[in-house]
């Protein structure tokens, strides 16, 4: 699994901007600078500034076990974190990725459902099991990846009423840092 943060841009309209960028644009400005003083990310506006994140992962086999805190790593803006986790089963493994900014907001959590990757011949049932699709993001291959990302409006998913920030990898900030961040495992 990867995990990302993704606030290096700012995601307006369903377009990537970076702070400098959007406050340089009077038209794309007033969506986030609601006062029109030139200063952005003030009380009450959308944050668009990039920030340092603090990330908190967990693993759990299914929605009612007890999550087990497995990894922590402090992420700046543009950057990731790679994790390996070995699993007994396929699918429905669950992740929870809690994170904390330094811009003082208070520590959110989402949790996640992943597919495992296995790549083996199953005599028994005659079947050769192999891996999820592997996906380019930013650069950076990966089965799972999830990141925080800060965006107005919100954009909703028609199938499943989620709500998520539009992201066109294409706009992204090039080149992202490709060498992952160090991670402290929190058990052994």
């Amino acid at each position: 699994q990867v995990f990302w943060n993704l606030t290096d841009s700012f995601s307006l309209y369903g377009h990537l901007y970076t702070e400098a960028g959007i406050m340089k644009e009077p038209a794309l400005a007033n969506y986030v600078d609601l006062n029109h003083n030139r200063i952005s990310s003030e009380a009450g506006e959308p944050y668009i500034k990039p920030y340092d994140m603090a990330y908190r992962i967990s693993y759990y086999g299914d929605d009612s076990s007890q999550p087990i805190d497995s990894a922590a790593f402090s992420l700046t803006p543009g950057r990731y974190a790679r994790l390996i986790t070995l699993v007994d089963r396929q699918k429905d493994n669950h992740v929870r990725m809690s994170w904390t900014e330094s811009i003082g907001t208070p520590e959110d959590t989402h949790a996640f459902v992943f597919e495992g990757t296995r790549y083996q011949y199953d005599k028994k049932d005659n079947i050769f099991w192999t891996t999820p699709q592997i996906k380019t993001f930013r650069g950076i291959r990966e089965l799972f990846w999830a990141g925080v990302l800060r965006c107005t409006p919100m954009a909703t998913d028609p199938v499943t009423g989620n709500q998520y920030c539009p992201y066109q990898e294409s706009e992204a900030i090039k080149p992202p840092v490709l060498t992952p961040v160090s991670v402290t495992m929190l058990f052994q």
